[in-house]
């Protein structure tokens, strides 16, 4: 069978005692990007900085199989890097980072069920769009978050870097 966000059990918070174990998948992911030729991750996102994140209850993940499937980042405000006025503001939304899907599970759909699951969790929230951002040297990814109802809303620069930010409505039961 082939391993999804519901095979793998609920979203869990994740905690100081996964956080090795989670941001293995990110350096993991930074590894193959590189190897891909494609400067997102690089370098990897801080540890001191995840943890941090693990600390304040944004970094979620997925097992399967006793193991770590995948994970991502919630902010329910828009983070700090990214720049004013990409965005209105003022409609909730959930920001959607560091979405990593182990390299054992890729090419399964995972992250697209995943996505969906965030989208129906958000739904049921006070939230009305998911947020993200994709390095511009990416298209392969702009085109995967754009086939799955993500719209461009702008580009701009994250820390030196190009950036397309994206996001997708979420309406109560639209999910």
């Amino acid at each position: 069978m082939t391993p999804s966000a519901s095979s793998a059990g609920p979203r869990l918070h994740a905690t100081e005692r996964e956080l090795g174990e989670i941001y293995a998948l990110l350096e993991e992911g930074t590894a193959w990007l590189r190897g891909k030729g494609l400067a997102q991750w690089d370098p990897v996102y801080p540890l001191e900085r995840f943890a941090r994140e693990v600390s304040a209850g944004y970094v979620w993940y997925w097992r399967v199989d006793g193991s770590v499937l995948a994970t991502v980042t919630l902010f329910p405000e828009r983070p700090e890097y990214y720049p004013d006025g990409v965005w209105q503001d003022s409609v909730p939304a959930w920001y959607v980072c560091r979405l990593a899907v182990s390299r054992t599970h890729a090419r399964a759909g995972v992250g697209r069920r995943i996505l969906h699951q965030l989208e129906l969790d958000a739904a049921s929230s006070e939230a009305r769009m998911l947020r993200l951002d994709v390095t511009a040297s990416n298209p392969f990814l702009e085109r995967y978050y754009r086939d799955l109802g993500y719209r461009r809303v702008a580009e701009g620069d994250i820390k030196g870097g190009a950036a397309v930010f994206m996001e997708k409505p979420v309406e109560p039961g639209s999910a």
